[in-house]
């Protein structure tokens, strides 16, 4: 991997920001039981003129696939790679997004080709940062991108993934959000489906005193399928707020969501599911499950799936859970040998493993599962 300092682009062409973006100060940061709109994001706006990160890309890049910068690339670039920020509805992290855009990925894999990209991103300050990947027709990618931060302070960060696959295009996306945990983060990603395409996502939400993920997939072509993976793990006084959506545009699509959350300290999280299926979407086949485990008296977890069906022809069904560590299970491990720390570590790592194994992409599942490790192995006492 490659260090590339990375500089911001020209701005972004007026005709591609939303039209909300202009009253951004006004608008609010949606979020559940957490007020996003208390960071100071004019302070952030003065600290974004200076160089707070860098981006690495792989030195040597597959046959047949392109790895640019926003920087590199010009106007052209935008009309097509804003549209997911211009069809969102109005939110203050999104407008202020796409007004202090200051670099990204560009990853373009051409039709037929095949590629493994592994992308990271690091911050010493505030950043905002697009990436965009295009996966041509019949093309099949497995790309991680990894963001992370080192700098001493507290910091904003805006973070948007769009994700275009063509006809008959697979591709496999593993994201990390790794801030520090004295951060805050905004993290956008939008997933567009063509005919036969595929799209395993698994997306890791571990760093930010207060994290906010969205993602959005929408099943433009009939028979594309989505596999939508979310793991987070929440400490101390984190508070992480995710929600995953799937919409079903046309005819025999398939969809699954899965989410699986570990709380320790006084940490807190919300989680919320949304499937929507359009009346013209009919062989619809969608499901979804969220569940969070609590590992402490003091953390606090919600679960919220939702269900919205214009189509009597489809299958749909979700579920959700909020518990505690199954004292059978201790018990059990504990009567094999194993004292209660390693029993209880065995079970949390256990626990997303069932997730995690519904993404194809070994590499990139091994960048999610090693956050969870390092959670994992916090529960331990320090006996040193």
């Amino acid at each position: 991997m490659s260090g590339i300092p990375a500089k911001p682009p020209a701005l972004v062409p007026e005709s591609f920001i939303p039209a909300y973006a202009a009253n951004w100060p006004s608008l609010k940061a949606e979020g559940e039981y957490f007020d996003f709109s208390s960071w100071d994001f004019e302070a952030s706006a003065s600290r974004l003129a200076g160089q707070g990160f860098s981006l690495h890309r792989p030195q040597k890049v597959p046959q047949g696939a392109e790895v640019s910068l926003l920087s590199e690339l010009g106007s052209h670039f935008f009309p097509k790679f804003f549209s997911s920020l211009k069809s969102s509805h109005p939110d203050k992290a999104l407008a202020f997004h796409s007004l202090h855009v200051q670099d990204g990925f560009f990853v373009d894999v051409e039709p037929g080709a095949e590629a493994k990209i592994e992308l990271s991103g690091q911050a010493s300050s505030d950043s905002c940062l697009h990436h965009a990947i295009v996966v041509g027709k019949g093309a099949k990618a497995e790309i991680s991108l990894e963001c992370s931060s080192s700098g001493a302070g507290k910091f904003l960060h805006t973070d948007v993934i769009e994700c275009f696959i063509e006809d008959d295009a697979s591709l496999s996306l593993a994201s990390v959000q790794g801030y520090s945990d004295s951060d805050w983060s905004f993290t956008h990603i939008y997933g567009h489906l063509g005919r036969f395409s595929k799209f395993f996502h698994l997306a890791g939400a571990f760093g930010g005193a207060a994290s906010r993920t969205r993602i959005e997939n929408h099943m433009e072509g009939p028979h594309s399928s989505v596999r939508s993976l979310q793991a987070f793990f929440a400490q101390a006084r984190q508070f992480s707020d995710l929600q995953a959506s799937t919409y079903h545009h046309v005819p025999d699509t398939e969809g699954l969501m899965k989410a699986k959350g570990a709380l320790t300290g006084s940490s807190r999280s919300a989680y919320k599911g949304y499937i929507k299926i359009d009346a013209g979407a009919k062989n619809t086949v969608t499901h979804q499950n969220g569940k969070a485990l609590l590992l402490s008296h003091d953390a606090a977890a919600n679960v919220m799936p939702a269900l919205d069906v214009e189509n009597n022809e489809v299958e749909a069904g979700h579920g959700a859970a909020v518990g505690e560590l199954s004292e059978e299970e201790l018990t059990y491990l504990r009567s094999r040998g194993l004292d209660v720390e390693t029993a209880r570590t065995l079970i949390v790592s256990g626990f997303f493993d069932e997730t995690l194994s519904d993404f194809p992409y070994l590499a990139g599942r091994a960048k999610v599962k090693a956050h969870i490790e390092k959670r994992v192995n916090a529960l331990k006492p320090n006996r040193g």
